[in-house]
């Protein structure tokens, strides 16, 4: 059984009884208001075309979806959120609370976190059905690249387990006793062995969710060896992982990305001042036995 609620946006797939849903978001944001406002719009368009009772039991959204993405390490005081009694203070969490709870739903994605100990944490977390920050928050294990420049890698357990009984009678999961197991890997952790290892040796994930924020990787000056082979191959290997994921750990994977222009200074202002790219777009929802719905390149929602 599968749902045909598709758009250029949006995907909604059922797995093994559980309705899931990848959503695909711009990054062009000048305030956290803007991206918070932009994703109340998003949402409400699309989930407003089905009935409660088909509303999806897990939504992803990308890697940090409430902010843009950059990599201007003066930048990140702009977007970086406390995560402290139960995300209080939290903007974002404030607000993804009441989409869970308007649509009855696990809703998750990562932020930019600001942490006690003084640095900034990509950290996913999830919302729950009753408007609560669950307890469990997964922190991307490495940053890659020039994300080092804003946050920093944190190990942590990469499996979280949900409640099926969280949701609103007439929509509760069956899972004869047993948690929902969700595996998460950031981004980047979708290629990491550490990461990968981890999921593998867990048992019984009912899948796996990847938030990513994935702009195409262009060439940079030969000094910093990034040439256009590199970059060529470092799209065709992301572009081609979550089939792959999903055939290794034998699991289904939901694979959220950003699309549309990406613009950032850098922090190398004589070398590289800034880069331009798109994001990969693409996001996606592949199955166990290989069969892939996929989003286009252009277009969120």
């Amino acid at each position: 059984q599968r749902s045909q609620e598709r758009d250029q946006f949006h995907i909604q797939e059922e797995v093994d009884n559980i309705r899931v849903a990848v959503v695909q978001t711009i990054n062009d944001f000048a305030t956290k208001e803007d991206a918070l406002s932009y994703l109340d719009n998003l949402l409400a368009t699309h989930l407003s075309k089905l009935d409660p009772a088909e509303y999806p039991h897990f939504i992803l959204l990308p890697e940090l979806a409430a902010m843009k993405y950059e990599y201007e390490p003066s930048k990140a005081w702009s977007w970086g959120e406390s995560l402290n009694n139960d995300g209080a203070r939290s903007p974002t969490v404030k607000r993804v609370s009441l989409w869970a709870r308007s649509y009855n739903c696990f809703l998750g994605l990562s932020i930019l976190e600001a942490s006690d100990d003084g640095d900034f944490h990509n950290t996913f977390i999830i919302l729950t059905p009753t408007g609560f920050l669950h307890p469990s928050r997964v922190r991307k294990s490495r940053s890659a690249s020039l994300e080092s420049f804003i946050f920093r890698g944190c190990p942590s357990d990469h499996v979280v387990e949900l409640d099926p009984q969280s949701f609103a009678e007439g929509r509760r999961l069956e899972l004869y006793g047993r948690k929902l197991r969700v595996g998460v890997a950031i981004c980047y952790e979708n290629i990491l062995t550490s990461t990968l290892n981890q999921l593998k040796r867990a048992k019984g994930l009912d899948f796996i969710a990847a938030p990513v924020c994935a702009p195409r990787f262009v060439p940079w000056p030969t000094s910093l060896a990034f040439s256009q082979k590199e970059a060529d191959l470092t799209n065709q290997i992301f572009g081609e992982q979550p089939l792959k994921n999903a055939n290794v750990l034998k699991t289904h994977v939901l694979w959220a990305n950003k699309t549309g222009n990406f613009q950032s200074k850098t922090p190398f202002s004589i070398l590289v001042p800034s880069i331009k790219s798109i994001f990969m777009g693409e996001s996606a929802i592949v199955r166990m036995d290989g069969h892939v719905r996929r989003l286009p390149q252009e277009g969120d929602g």
